[in-house]
């Protein structure tokens, strides 16, 4: 008898599970409130009339904190109501449930109704470069890391109650377009594993309002909530049939799978997010040697070509070109540059974008004649080293010929080391020979003297 019951609570239990896993109505969960970066949440409008939408670029460097320019990119939002006999409205379900109440959602609605407008599009959303401030145009940067910092920006999706035709749920498309229409235009590995939609489910109220007691409140229809998600969808079937599963994810726009806390998580294999890598630059003179002067500012060439046929901005500093440059702009035509450096200097060159090539050649304007020997800090993933045999010696003032040439690959560079290139010229200290070359005539002078003094006198004593 007990094992009867025992089956038929497990036929139940079974059953009960069978109907939420194929059942169309999305359960409200409070749990799931999902937070941005600057801490807008999935379902914090109640009362207002405007919905925030985040957009997320994540940022790389190889050095953590460096300040590293925004790429220039702009994103567009474009609203569209969701139909629920199509095909995409079928993949989404059609009511929502709190676990009490079961609503039906509506198609929203973009039509004006009394010349109020139910929703408008958000305004773009623009990552740049630079900024003005003071009237002054400047760097516009952000401390990226290794891990990735999340660069979020927002913009507001426009509401008015009174252009909805009474209350409910309403569901709408939200679809992101990029200027350039690829990412990847402006230097950033676009995200993988998501498209460029997101839905919007907007709460539209009725008034509150009590006439009779005057109680104050909504006098009209009113925004209760809104709520963004991404539909993951998974297609599976055999013989012509298909098996549709749906689940939902709350979030407050475009933005990474990964969102946790700022300067912890690891964006670097993330693939939900739009991700710009950049890595920095670091040519450093070094001179040894007893004889060498380190006072000396030996004459560098650096050639920096993208792989971007538009320019980025990357910044400088020890440039000795006239007059200096403090910024490069980087791209397939090659941004050529010059530094002056003495022991202990460095040239450097920040924010460098994934795919630049940097070549470094060193030239000798002195008549002394250094040995070179060079030292590489990187990964093969950053760049690589060419004709760095030790034991070449730089050209006198008489030549210009590059001694020296450092390629920079950066084709795969993810978040690694800085590149460094080191130069190393050697002048150490001479045997003081100069003393025996001086006096040498007249000591095989005095030596044949010598020579003939003791023939003639032993010639002398033969006669005697």
């Amino acid at each position: 008898m007990k094992r009867n019951i025992y089956k038929r609570i497990g036929a139940l239990l079974l059953s009960a599970v069978m109907v939420f896993s194929v059942g169309s109505s999305v359960f409200a969960d409070d749990d799931n409130v999902y937070t941005g970066v600057n801490q807008t949440e999935a379902t914090s409008v109640s009362g207002t009339t405007s919905i925030p939408l985040n957009k997320t670029i994540v940022i790389f460097n190889t050095d953590d904190d460096t300040a590293v320019r925004e790429p220039d990119i702009t994103f567009s939002y474009a609203l569209a109501p969701v139909n629920s006999t199509a095909a995409e409205g079928a993949q989404l379900s059609s009511t929502v449930n709190d676990g009490t109440n079961t609503v039906r959602v509506y198609n929203g609605v973009t039509s004006a109704l009394n010349e109020h407008t139910p929703v408008t599009n958000p305004a773009n959303i623009t990552f740049s470069s630079t900024k003005e401030e003071n009237d002054e145009t400047v760097a516009n940067t952000v401390a990226a890391t290794t891990k990735g910092y999340e660069d979020e920006k927002t913009t507001n999706i426009g509401v008015d109650p009174e252009g909805f035709p009474h209350a409910g749920i309403y569901r709408y498309k939200i679809t992101e377009t990029s200027n350039p229409a690829s990412v990847a235009d402006r230097g950033l590995e676009a995200h993988t594993s998501y498209d460029s939609t997101r839905y919007l489910d907007i709460y539209i109220y009725n008034p509150d309002y009590d006439a009779t007691t005057n109680s104050t409140g909504h006098k009209t229809l009113w925004m209760g909530a809104a709520v963004i998600f991404k539909t993951l969808v998974t297609t599976s079937g055999s013989e012509g049939t298909d098996n549709i599963t749906t689940t939902f994810e709350k979030t407050t726009g475009f933005e990474p799978g990964l969102n946790g806390t700022p300067g912890t998580t690891d964006f670097t294999g993330d693939a939900t997010v739009d991700r710009y890598f950049t890595y920095n630059l670091d040519v450093t003179k070094a001179i040894t040697g007893t004889l060498a002067d380190k006072t000396h500012d030996f004459p560098f060439q650096i050639a920096i070509t993208g792989a971007l046929a538009n320019a980025v901005t990357v910044d400088v500093t020890n440039s000795s070109a006239s007059p200096a440059n403090t910024t490069l702009n980087v791209s397939t035509t090659v941004a050529n540059d010059t530094a002056a450096l003495r022991d202990g200097e460095t040239y450097s060159v920040t924010g460098l974008p994934k795919g630049t090539t940097v070549t470094v050649t060193e030239y000798n304007d002195t008549v002394d004649v250094y040995k070179l020997t060079t030292s590489f800090a990187g990964t093969s993933s950053t760049a690589t080293q060419s004709s760095a045999n030790e034991g070449i010696t730089l050209d006198t003032a008489t030549g210009e010929t590059g001694v020296l040439i450092n390629s920079g690959d950066a084709s795969t560079v993810k978040a690694d080391t800085k590149t460094v290139l080191t130069f190393t010229n050697n002048l150490e200290t001479i045997s003081p020979t100069g003393v025996i070359i001086r006096f040498a005539p007249y000591v095989l002078m005095f030596g044949v003297a010598f020579a003939i003094f003791v023939l003639l006198r032993r010639h002398d004593e033969d006669e005697v």
